[in-house]
């Protein structure tokens, strides 16, 4: 029963985390503008989202500790290792975003294949480079962690994930029904 509890209430905490990266900013942001201007909308959104991001990471770490039993001295090594690795994964997935970007203008003004070709190079180094940067993680976290841990940490990386993916999914549905979509 306390399992099915504390289930609820990280899938709730990761829903309401989730809508706060899509949904953002709320109230308290909107009334703290209201009070004393914060910079345009589109800062004080990335403001919290940032802060989102933080949130979720530092729940993953949390039930990460909890799930794969690491130590005190472990759970520092793997908040190190993941901090530096999200760094980098975050500067792939926004060399990956520019790349697609730069591939859809030029999609859209009609450029030649001489053109496009570059750019499509550039997007399979980039997702190599992501397939290395999962592969590279795992490697840096066996060296803090048991085989047992290492298993642990793949089963809990692939439930929280879907666990995420699956309140991102419930929040649109709800907000779109809320709407009358």
């Amino acid at each position: 029963m306390t399992h099915q509890v504390r289930r609820t209430g990280t899938i709730w905490l990761i829903g309401a985390l989730a809508g706060l990266l899509l949904w953002t900013p709320a109230a308290p942001g909107l009334a703290q503008s209201a009070a004393k201007p914060q910079g345009s909308f589109a800062e004080q959104l990335r403001g919290e989202l940032e802060k989102a991001r933080r949130q979720v990471e530092t729940l993953y770490l949390l039930r990460l500790t909890e799930t794969v039993a690491l130590s005190a001295e472990q759970s520092a090594q793997v908040a190190a290792i993941l901090r530096k690795a999200q760094e980098t994964r975050r500067a792939l997935l926004e060399e990956r975003r520019q790349i697609l970007q730069d591939l859809n203008g030029l999609l859209a003004a009609g450029a030649g294949a001489d053109r496009v070709k570059p750019k499509l190079v550039q997007w399979e180094q980039n997702e190599t480079r992501l397939g290395r940067w999962r592969q590279g993680l795992f490697q840096d976290l066996s060296e803090v962690l048991s085989v047992e841990q290492q298993g642990r940490y793949l089963l809990f990386d692939e439930q929280f994930n879907t666990e995420v993916r699956n309140a991102v999914l419930d929040l649109r549905r709800g907000g779109a029904e809320g709407r009358g979509e």
